[in-house]
């Protein structure tokens, strides 16, 4: 990847390290929604699998512990 050219470098606005504008909320807000989203499907699909199918295999049970994996934050990056 190139950089950018020094004209264009010098018509950046400086970096304000006092105040920095932030988008913590707006993040947890994605965050907690995706979260939901991706629950809610799980979970219907393991209601689906378990009462209509009548058969829950491997691949739902291990949706199932990465689910609760994620959940506690134990990702098997950050351990």
């Amino acid at each position: 990847m190139r950089s950018p050219p020094p004209e264009v470098l010098a018509s950046w606005p400086k970096p304000n390290y006092v105040n920095p504008e932030t988008r913590g909320p707006a993040l947890i807000i994605i965050e907690l929604t995706a979260l939901s989203i991706s629950s809610i499907c799980l979970g219907l699909r393991l209601y689906v699998r378990a009462r209509i199918m009548r058969s829950i295999d491997w691949d739902d049970w291990l949706m199932l512990v990465g689910a609760v994996r994620r959940l506690k934050g134990r990702d098997g990056f950050r351990e």
